[in-house]
């Protein structure tokens, strides 16, 4: 357990790092660059996302969940990716003035051909790090997203203040996965290339089949109201609905990310040495997930005209709405995120394959329908499908490892009292008329001190498991700096 707390401390870090950083690039980026420029870069990340799916072809998750991975195995995922990451290269080189004309924008040509560098570099970064998620070895990613993201930051910001406009998003990015794969050299040179064989290798393609379908529905829930969005309203709308959903992307980022790239690798664990204790650490990890996760979507949601204003600056009302309707799909996600990652660790990749797929369907019916009438519509559409995928993912839980409905519900009773409580001073604020009569700053000042307040003071009163994780690094702070304060006298 000792090692799970060090990996979600590490995780949480580099994840809380990456927000940071994002989130600043966004305030100061929204500033310089107009919705339209936005909107070009985010369907060129779009397009290139999709493309990621197939090019890492479910080989992260192969290694994590393997439970006799060898250097034969490594080398056929290294030959792999690294074959299909040149097939997308050259794809999208090839179709980048399509998809430009396609969209009526000759800058989105140049944007896809400048963010696919990024496919001929990669494969030589995925096999390393994949091996450190695997073994718990956060430290280590820690300081490759580091430099990475402190890369991307500093030369995106440089450029747009340059006057280089969406292309200075491209480049950022393009400059944080060549530095990554710097990183991953000084730091795991063993892992960087392999020997490329395909022998004995079905059982490889197999699961990066099925895991790659699996991923591509994922990823067309997160990118495809974008890309249907530009071709069924505008490119400005397009820029607004994308930092609407931005600030919910941070949020998720925040309250997800962190513990569940640990958790994926402590369920591939537990599955390899103790199949029995996978029920209880699925609930331990929602429990701890669900009390950080639900205040914080609910928090969004009172204060997002705030928050927009403060993060994008005027202009961008519009965004509002977006982000309050996504927050609440936020609330359905624990156990989507978590869920998802337990049939990844224990290899049962076609139940993750059935509830995305499920969800997909409903969300690509939505967005056909009823997308042209606007960026609230199609943020709704993504709230209806996180519902779908939530009931799947419950679905899969029970019978995979006999999870019902009455252990998740009682296990969610103290982060569901914890979030109530912690929700008071925010609907008393909203219902008296404090916060609209009242400045941004002050309102995010006040409200975030007191939601804060009630939020620790909630955990003791409901006697939640999470509070007994802050005494414990609580204490373990204290002995070291008593200890350095030692050491000094």
């Amino acid at each position: 357990m000792a090692t799970v707390r060090k990996s979600v401390f590490l995780s949480s870090l580099n994840q809380y790092y990456v927000i940071a950083l994002a989130f600043l690039r966004l305030i100061i980026l929204s500033r310089i660059l107009t919705s339209e420029e936005f909107g070009i870069y985010i369907i060129a990340m779009s397009f290139l996302t999709f493309a990621r799916v197939f090019r890492i072809f479910g080989i992260w998750d192969y290694i994590i969940s393997d439970k006799e991975l060898t250097e034969e195995k490594l080398g056929v995922c290294f030959t792999i990716v690294g074959l299909i990451s040149l097939f997308f290269a050259v794809l999208f080189f090839s179709s980048s003035g399509f998809i430009g004309r396609l969209y009526g924008s000759g800058e989105l040509e140049t944007i896809l051909n400048i963010v696919t560098i990024s496919f001929l570099l990669n494969p030589f970064g995925l096999i390393s790090q994949a091996l450190m998620q695997r073994n718990m070895e956060f430290g280590k990613i820690f300081f490759i997203q580091f430099v990475s993201s402190t890369t991307n930051f500093v030369l995106s910001v440089a450029l747009a203040l340059l006057g280089y406009g969406a292309y200075s998003v491209a480049w950022g990015f393009v400059s944080g996965s060549a530095v990554m794969i710097g990183s991953i050299l000084y730091m795991d040179p063993a892992h960087i290339v392999f020997r490329p064989r395909l022998r004995n290798s079905k059982e490889i393609m197999k699961f990066g089949g099925l895991s790659t379908f699996g991923d591509f529905l994922w990823e067309f829930l997160k990118f495809a109201p974008s890309i249907v969005a530009g071709l069924t309203l505008s490119l400005g709308e397009v820029g607004v609905f994308s930092r609407g959903q931005a600030l919910i992307n941070f949020f998720r980022q925040g309250t997800e990310t962190a513990i569940g790239l640990v958790s994926k690798s402590w369920f591939a664990a537990t599955s390899r040495e103790n199949p029995l204790q996978l029920k209880e650490n699925y609930l331990k990890a929602t429990v701890m997930m669900s009390v950080i996760s639900w205040p914080a979507f609910l928090t969004l949601f009172f204060l997002a005209p705030q928050l927009i204003r403060l993060v994008l600056g005027d202009g961008w009302e519009r965004s509002v709405p977006v982000t309050q309707i996504l927050s609440v799909g936020g609330l359905f996600s624990i156990h989507v995120f978590l869920g998802l990652h337990l049939f990844t660790a224990i290899q049962e990749v076609r139940w993750r394959v059935m509830a995305n797929f499920v969800a997909a369907a409903t969300l690509f019916i939505a967005l056909l329908s009823f997308s042209a009438y606007g960026i609230r519509v199609v943020a709704l559409s993504i709230t209806v499908s996180q519902i779908m995928l939530f009931c799947m993912t419950l679905y899969g839980l029970h019978k995979l490892i006999g999870l019902n409905p009455v252990e998740i519900f009682s296990s969610a009773l103290p982060s569901v009292g914890v979030t109530l409580v912690t929700m008071l001073p925010l609907v008393f604020l909203k219902t008296t008329g404090w916060i609209a009569a009242n400045s941004t700053l002050v309102v995010l000042a006040v409200s975030g001190i007191l939601t804060a307040l009630f939020w620790i003071g909630s955990l003791w009163l409901f006697r939640h498991p999470l509070r007994l994780e802050l005494m414990r690094a609580f204490a373990y702070f204290l002995r070291r700096f008593k200890g350095r304060h030692a050491v000094d006298k």
